[in-house]
């Protein structure tokens, strides 16, 4: 919407504002099979008049599928995988594992992260957490001085490699964001990149070259996530170009790129050693799902043997026996065999195929419409969400001339702010945003979430860090001016997010949109407060 809007009651309707967003946005309709996909194969979402702006990765399932008679096809269990070797031999296994369906998925799973030309291994995790945590295991450290993570908010995840390497007498570096644009701080990432630390100086001496050149020692880990979880901020590619060409070893996380971004991404130029991403079951059913760890196999030598528990964190994906509706029949027809001649009966039972209709549903959308979809939705939330204004009553005034005519002058404080990049070219999925009141005082974002909550709309929270102010200077000498000076950081920030799915349509971000309009009236909150 074009318009400032100060009172809830004064938006659009749905149908109403649907029509101007069409309007705005006619390539959205070439997307309407989506709209159909929703209705068929999620009805759920429907059913629980539930807006999800909170799933962030790649979704398996359909509901229909989970939920009707194919549900042995969409259904797994997560065992540990012990402790019988380490990283590197568990990845070998799960290459030459053949029919199971852990192989299966694993197929699938690559296949879809365009990796499937046999140049990684891959293992599973129980979350995504835990892949970054087996790396931080795993990752010789002492050989490497140098951890470089590019992060705008924070991540345990991250946490758990940081500790691992000022345990191993490593150097950290955390890249900067400048506030309020949260911009990378492109300057100081190209230093910690380029500078040369003690090995690549010994690697010189002895070979008469600079630090880049093959065989020689590496300098650190480099962790570089192709967009923000919580900002939505997309990042050059041209990064991990600037890494490998310094010798570093590169961590890629995906785990925030939209449904076919990885069809983007192009890996056949970038090859990072290690690729981490995450899986859940059903959007807007079942968050729970898995990690995934890729390691290219020219890579296994960075590993070292686990530091603590082989194998720790590391799932192996199983049939779900228990929801095997066609299994059940066949044994309850057969109460007499003894427990023996039952367990053969499982053992000897294939393995279930695994449907997964949620990467089909992203496949058959292709690239170019998921991406046009969700950045429709996304560039009108954002517009909206900045057209809702407080209506502040302020001082009269009036002119020296005709004091008669004295008028009464308002004042508009925004009640959303937004995080982040303002061109939707240099945003994924994802926005950060925070609500204030008409003083201007921060609303918490941990209640809107809960009153969110209560309106059926499911936001994430999250907290920005790495922020700088880059601090202006003037100078008085003659032709002087204002310049840039030093880089003050500033406090960690929390704040609001909402990610786009697959399946998001606009009646949700209509929702999101009346939702917020209801802070411009200070009796919501009040009365909100009071339940």
């Amino acid at each position: 919407p074009k318009s400032v809007f100060t009172r809830a009651e004064d938006l659009p309707g749905l149908e109403s504002a649907l029509a101007s967003f069409l309007a705005e946005h006619p390539s959205f309709e070439s997307t309407s099979a989506v709209d159909e996909t929703r209705e068929s194969d999620y009805p759920h979402l429907r059913a629980a008049n539930r807006a999800c702006f909170d799933y962030c990765g790649f979704g398996l399932f359909s509901f229909t599928q989970r939920f009707t008679a194919g549900r042995q096809r969409s259904s797994f269990s997560l065992v540990s995988a012990g402790s019988s070797g380490s990283l590197a031999a568990q990845a070998a296994f799960a290459t030459t594992e053949p029919n199971t369906l852990q192989s299966e998925l694993r197929s699938r799973v690559l296949d879809y992260l365009n990796v499937g030309d046999g140049s990684y291994s891959a293992v599973f995790t129980a979350s995504k957490r835990a892949a970054f945590a087996l790396v931080a295991d795993c990752y010789d450290f002492r050989a490497r001085s140098k951890l470089v993570t590019v992060y705008d908010h924070e991540s345990e995840s991250v946490k758990a490699l940081t500790t691992a390497a000022v345990r191993s007498g490593g150097r950290t570096c955390a890249a900067r964001f400048r506030w309020p644009t949260l911009r990378l701080c492109g300057e100081q990432l190209a230093a910690e990149l380029k500078t040369r630390g003690k090995g690549s100086r010994l690697l010189k001496k002895k070979t008469g070259t600079a630090g880049g050149t093959a065989g020689g020692r590496r300098r650190g880990l480099f962790v570089f996530p192709t967009q923000s979880r919580i900002t939505g901020t997309k990042y050059s590619y041209q990064w991990m170009t600037m890494a490998e060409k310094h010798r570093w070893d590169v961590l890629l996380d995906v785990s925030a790129m939209g449904p076919r971004d990885m069809g983007s991404l192009g890996l056949s130029l970038f090859r990072p050693d290690f690729i981490i991403c995450s899986f859940y079951k059903i959007f807007g059913s079942d968050p729970t799902g898995f990690g995934c760890l890729l390691i290219k196999d020219s890579s296994m030598a960075s590993l070292r043997s686990s530091s603590s528990s082989p194998g720790i964190g590391m799932v192996r994906v199983v049939p779900d026996l228990g929801d095997d509706e066609e299994l059940a029949e066949d044994l309850d027809e057969n109460d007499d065999i003894d427990d023996d001649q039952r367990e053969r009966q499982q053992q000897h039972r294939p393995e279930p195929l695994i449907v997964c209709q949620g990467l089909d549903h992203a496949n058959t959308m292709g690239l170019n419409k998921t991406n046009c979809r969700i950045k429709s939705l996304m560039d009108w939330l954002i517009a909206s969400m900045s057209s809702l204004f407080h209506h502040i009553p302020g001082s009269s005034s009036s002119s020296l001339s005709a004091p008669s005519t004295a008028t009464k002058r308002w004042r508009r404080r925004p009640l959303v702010q937004i995080f982040g990049p303002k061109a939707q070219i240099d945003r994924g999925p994802a926005v950060a945003f925070n609500l204030y009141d008409q003083k201007g005082a921060l609303i918490q974002p941990t209640l809107v979430q809960k009153l969110a909550d209560r309106s059926s709309i499911s936001l994430g929270c999250g907290v920005l860090s790495n922020l700088f102010l880059e601090e202006v200077v003037f100078s008085d000498h003659s032709g002087g001016g204002a310049h840039s000076g030093s880089m003050k950081k500033l406090a960690d920030l929390p704040v609001l997010t909402a990610t786009l799915g697959l399946v998001s349509n606009f009646e949700d971000v209509h929702r999101l949109w009346t939702f917020a309009a209801k802070f411009l009236e200070p009796e919501f909150l009040t009365g909100e407060l009071l339940r």
